[in-house]
């Protein structure tokens, strides 16, 4: 049980903070700084090893190879985290109390069911490659380049396409076209802890501010 539960429209809103302050250039601490709350949230939601290999990957990236010019990391982190605490009916409840268009909930609905289907459809096609003797890695794209590109990507791009179609007819049999009010199972609300995490969010993009101006 996730011990430090936010608001799903508290978790967007960080994410918004996240991106201004990448995309404002602020100093690269910052970008740290917001890494270890993230992964400071994922600990809390006892996903230990997520955090590990996160924590590994970043200074495997930030350091060995792009030296502190890998900005978007923290929203790859940031993004994770919210997909791993928040199911689907909450972010449908906070896009609904949040007004957004029905259009827009659809697609980012469909959007957030996306990756994971397709995760699970690339690992079934390389399950099923690996008995043709065709291997998805480097090497076996050199050895086999037509193989692969017929075995693996053909098949990927047509399940993309048809992943898109069934996600979409799901959402509207399920409700989701409606202009009604819905039903929900799930329950959201503010706390003290979406306050104080936003308030933490915001002293450290005013401390970057104030950094990158030189007036601290």
């Amino acid at each position: 049980m996730n011990r430090f539960k936010l608001d799903p429209r508290t978790k967007l809103l960080l994410f918004f903070i996240i991106g201004i302050s990448i995309f404002s250039y602020l100093p690269n601490y910052i970008v740290d700084i917001y890494i270890f709350i993230t992964l400071i949230l994922i600990l809390l939601c006892k996903k230990y090893k997520s955090v590990v290999i996160y924590l590994i990957a970043y200074c495997i990236v930030d350091i060995i190879i792009f030296k502190g010019t890998f900005i978007l990391f923290p929203i790859f982190i940031y993004g994770r985290y919210m997909v791993l605490t928040t199911t689907m009916p909450e972010f449908s409840l906070a896009l609904e109390k949040m007004k957004v268009p029905l259009g827009i909930q659809i697609i980012l609905l469909v959007m957030i069911r996306y990756f994971p289907t397709i995760r699970v459809e690339f690992k079934s096609i390389l399950n099923a490659m690996k008995l043709r003797g065709v291997n998805f890695s480097p090497v076996g794209f050199i050895k086999h380049p037509v193989k692969t590109v017929e075995y693996i990507y053909v098949p990927l791009v047509y399940s993309l396409i048809k992943t898109g179609d069934e996600l979409t007819i799901a959402a509207l049999t399920r409700g989701l076209g409606l202009y009604d009010s819905r039903t929900y199972l799930a329950e959201i609300g503010f706390s003290y802890r979406d306050i104080l995490i936003v308030l933490i969010y915001l002293v450290v993009i005013l401390f970057g501010i104030l950094t990158k101006r030189g007036l601290i």
